[in-house]
């Protein structure tokens, strides 16, 4: 997955050179034309100038970066070139044994649904709503063997995807993951109230690093009477993207765009559906 990643930023930088070096030399515009024509900064058209690989910045980082003495992986710089930390996060001295891997998490899950009919929920695994709900919740938390029930990683180990209600009226929240795990019904991220004009439900949906904004909004858009939607790019393209995508839809409304200085670009959406 993070080589795919990895060459698709390839050849998008490669097909930015190119253009950058066609607007120069063939139409003759200057470093700010360019940027302006390509949705870049300036900084970025003069690196891809002197940089047209990414290979000196690269070697640069290189020099910043250590092997990490347990493991091998590379390490964070620290205080400048040649300072960086001797071992890795999980590697250093005093670091705290990982408990919970993915498969460990999938078979807790699996576990989990044996026992009591329903793969858990975030609400399952916490010991604070244990406590409070007490009874049950708290004898069905500490079955098993004994092990701290790992709530945070039950999204991120096992790639739980919260997604959004259906239309009809009576449905459930559904909820699966991206490996193709058995989805989950019950509630979720949100809720439901009555509104003027019928029920309105507000649903959030997490979306992987590097995933396609426009599928998600496709994806949101698709169930959903009105959406409201806050998104994050790395560039400002990616936002003028989205207008036209909703423009197109007529269905939607941006109201939150962000740009930020990164490499791992977010989208969150949230949707608002009403019931007849």
């Amino acid at each position: 997955m993070v080589v795919g990643n990895q060459l698709e930023r390839t050849q998008e930088r490669r097909r930015a050179v190119a253009l950058a070096r066609h607007y120069r030399e063939q139409e003759g515009l200057g470093t700010a034309e360019i940027a302006d024509r390509l949705g870049r900064s300036k900084a970025t058209i003069a690196a891809y100038f002197y940089d047209p690989t990414g290979e000196k910045a690269g070697a640069v980082k290189a020099r910043y970066q250590g092997i990490c003495g347990g493991c091998g992986a590379p390490t964070t710089a620290r205080n400048g070139k040649g300072d960086a930390y001797r071992y890795c996060k999980r590697c250093h001295p005093g670091a705290i044994a990982r408990q919970w891997t993915r498969e460990l998490v999938r078979e807790a899950m699996l576990d989990w649904q044996e026992r009591y009919g329903a793969l858990p929920s975030s609400y399952d695994w916490s010991r604070t709503h244990a406590r409070r709900r007490g009874g049950e919740a708290l004898a069905r938390l500490d079955a098993g063997d004994g092990r701290q029930r790992p709530r945070s990683r039950l999204c991120t180990e096992a790639g739980v995807q919260p997604k959004l209600r259906s239309k009809q009226p009576g449905s459930r929240l559904a909820s699966s993951t991206a490996s193709g795990w058995p989805s989950r019904t019950g509630s979720g991220i949100g809720g439901r109230r009555q509104g003027r004009y019928g029920y309105m439900f507000s649903e959030g949906i997490v979306v992987e690093p590097f995933a396609r904004p426009l599928e998600v909004v496709r994806r949101v858009l698709d169930g959903a009477d009105e959406a409201l939607l806050c998104v994050a790019f790395v560039q400002q393209r990616g936002v003028n993207l989205i207008e036209r995508q909703l423009a197109a839809l007529g269905r939607g409304r941006l109201v939150c765009t962000t740009v930020f200085a990164t490499t791992r670009p977010a989208t969150g959406c949230r949707a608002r559906m009403t019931e007849g």
